[in-house]
């Protein structure tokens, strides 16, 4: 059973008008709400991938700034330990030449540190700043000043390496000590330690400059998410942990259980997340589902990797966002797609009802007509007009079937009408050929009956003929018009593919100025590099200058000033720099996708040139025929007319030969009662037409 059978009884209740409004509202809507969905579903799938980009993107950008911050410390202790004050401290002792007030100088400048000493050889501390950032006293000679940390890894490795030492992540039990005697906050405790060798000029090591990381400062720039990102809302959480996986030592937009610092906390332990640090186990990079609290987020995890020569310490860094604005997006998405699909479905029912009404109203029209005119009604007319009806203008299908009923209603007519008076005639004649066939001779009865039966054959013959060449005709008017149309498709393919050409080449044209822009994109890319290298160079002579001109005393102030501008300008220079960096990677990756897409449209274009070629062959070889059943058609056309023409030229001559034979029927008796039947038929027919109304 096929789905036509299946479907049958179902509409089989319904009027034709019906079953087209049906029809067509399922034809349109299920492609519309098949594409709808499809859309729909794509569109989901993209906002929640360019979320994942969005804080891919943002967990990377926030974790370079670290790792910028980092290296800048390093070059800090680096370049502070080959100062000629830090040469002089570890020999002579604290405060003499001016390098207990350069450290001042420095915590005041440098709100990262919260700790920085100078140790002699043996490891007993000789300076150490004794204010804060805020230029506040604090307790650092009473409890560092003098002190002995021989014992300390951090200072037995930095006698031993040529380069910056840095600690990891610890509870440092010197910072705790400042905190408890400061009266500060516990979590104040948490730092990592830069240490470098102060060498003499021969090399020799004579002592260590220590600079204590103000680990809040840290837990501040994390906190600093850019705000304009909607993808990183407040409401996204982040968590920064050392390698383990576990340890957490920097949080935003999380509380522990207890209301304490996360510092030190373990993520599977006291945050009860044991799934997730085992789902980060040998994971670099990456964006992944999690349920957190119960609820579904979307986790980004990025590695720190380092900066230039800071290596980094493989800490993770984590984002948690529950993906407010995608969500956000989708149900955006989802309501104007409701809406539209809303306004689709009533255009659809209009519109549908339009077309069932524009169809079925003239086939109605035309059921009860035929009707009227089976029961013998030929007074029945169908009006064609422009107002909710096809008019004589249209062209369509229906109109004409109308047009061509109502000529053969018309023509019905009028053969009703010439039956009824040829019927009455004959009853007229008959009657008077009744009187005269007494005269007739019983010889001329088989003749006459055989004329008459000749002159009826070829009247068919005739007729049929007539109507053959009215066929024949129209079928040659039929195909003249197919003709004119293949030419017009003929014309309108070669304009097209003249179209197509126009548009490779145009197509071709822009692809040569898009690989110009990706070439000038790679000059200014690598004119970048070279501005790049300057500023660093520039910020880092002007910082050598800045620390030579506080070792100068008051005659060096201005010059420091000057150098602080400097390095200033090429702070800004660098940044403005990576920005054009970035935009010119855009660039090129657009350039890239641009070359992609006109390569691809290249191809699609001469695959059109190629069908439309194929296609304006075939129209040339259907014309051909055409042509040719055109020229078959008229012949035939001729011929049926001349045909028609012959046996119309015979049927005077066979009545004439009737009128003849009537002549010697007078002397037969035979030919009365056929004279009799005669009339009896003709009573009969006029019977017949009686039944049909003509006006």
């Amino acid at each position: 059973m096929n789905i036509k059978t299946r479907l049958y009884p179902v509409f089989a209740p319904y009027s034709i008008k019906v079953r087209l409004i049906l029809l067509f509202l399922l034809i349109a809507i299920i492609p519309f709400a098949l594409g709808g969905y499809i859309a729909y579903s794509a569109a989901s799938k993209a906002l929640h991938v360019n979320v994942q980009e969005k804080l891919l993107r943002i967990s990377m950008t926030t974790l370079d700034s670290l790792d910028r911050v980092l290296l800048e410390r390093q070059k800090d202790t680096q370049i502070w330990s080959t100062l000629e004050l830090a040469k002089l401290a570890p020999q002579i002792g604290s405060g003499i030449g001016g390098a207990s007030e350069f450290v001042n100088q420095l915590i005041k400048r440098y709100r990262m540190y919260n700790l920085i000493m100078l140790l002699d050889v043996e490891g007993t501390c000789v300076t150490v700043n004794t204010v804060d950032y805020f230029d506040r006293r604090v307790p650092t000679n009473e409890l560092f000043l003098g002190q002995n940390f021989q014992e300390a890894s951090w200072f037995q490795k930095a006698l031993h390496y040529d380069d910056v030492v840095i600690t990891d992540w610890h509870y440092s039990p010197i910072l705790a000590a400042l905190a408890a005697k400061s009266g500060e906050a516990d979590v104040f405790s948490y730092t990592l330690i830069f240490s470098s060798a102060i060498r003499d000029v021969d090399g020799t090591t004579i002592g260590v400059w220590v600079n204590f990381l103000h680990w809040q400062y840290i837990q501040e720039l994390l906190e600093q998410i850019p705000t304009d990102q909607p993808e990183a809302s407040a409401s996204v959480k982040s968590l920064l942990l050392l390698p383990d996986n576990d340890t957490i030592i920097a949080s935003s937009n999380i509380e522990s259980r207890d209301g304490t610092s996360l510092y030190g906390k373990s993520l599977s332990r006291d945050l009860n997340h044991a799934q997730l640090t085992a789902m980060l186990i040998g994971l670099e990079k990456g964006v992944f589902s999690y349920s957190w609290d119960g609820i579904s987020k979307t986790v980004t995890l990025v590695r720190e990797q380092g900066f230039d020569s800071y290596f980094g310490k493989g800490w993770g860094y984590l984002m948690i966002s529950d993906n407010a604005s995608a969500d956000a997006q989708i149900l955006a998405l989802r309501t104007k797609m409701m809406i539209f699909g809303s306004i689709l479905t009533v255009l659809l029912v209009i519109i549908a009802y339009t077309i069932g009404h524009r169809v079925a109203h003239p086939l109605t029209l035309l059921s009860e007509t035929t009707s009227a005119i089976a029961n013998g009604d030929l007074t029945r007319h169908i009006a064609l007009s422009d107002d909710g009806t096809p008019g004589k203008a249209s062209q369509d299908e229906v109109t004409v079937l109308l047009h061509s009923f109502g000529k053969m209603t018309q023509n019905l007519q009028h053969l009703i009408r010439q039956i009824k008076e040829a019927s009455q005639r004959v009853n007229e004649a008959s009657s008077q050929i009744a009187t005269a066939l007494h005269q007739l001779s019983s010889t001329s009865t088989q003749q006459s009956s055989t004329i008459i039966k000749t002159t009826r054959s070829i009247e068919e013959i005739s007729a049929s003929s007539r109507q053959i060449a009215q066929n024949a005709t129209s079928v040659a008017e039929f195909v003249e018009t197919t003709e004119q149309q293949v030419h017009t498709g003929v014309k309108a393919a070669v304009d097209t593919l003249a179209c197509i050409h126009a548009i490779k080449q145009a197509n071709d044209q822009n692809m040569e100025h898009v690989q110009v822009l990706h070439a000038r994109s790679k000059e200014i890319y690598e004119i970048v590099e070279v501005i790049t290298a300057i500023a660093e160079h520039t910020d880092l002579i002007a910082f050598n200058a800045a620390l030579e001109a506080a070792g100068a005393g008051e005659k060096g102030r201005r010059f420091s000033v000057v150098a602080d501008e400097i390095r200033h300008l090429a702070n800004t220079v660098a940044t403005s720099v990576t920005r054009i960096k970035h935009k010119t990677s855009e660039i090129q990756q657009g350039v890239h996708a641009l070359v992609a897409t006109f390569e691809t449209e290249t191809e699609r274009i001469e695959t059109g040139v190629t069908d439309m070629q194929l296609r304006l062959t075939s129209l040339e070889s259907i014309l051909g025929k055409i042509e040719k059943t055109t020229t078959l058609v008229t012949h035939i056309s001729d011929s049926t007319w001349h045909q028609q023409m012959s046996h119309e030229q015979m049927v005077p001559v066979l009545h004439k030969m009737s009128q003849e034979t009537l002549g010697f029927q007078e002397i037969t008796q035979n030919t009365l009662h056929i004279v009799a039947q005669l009339n009896l038929l003709a009573e009969e027919l006029q019977q017949s037409v009686d039944v049909f109304q003509l006006e």
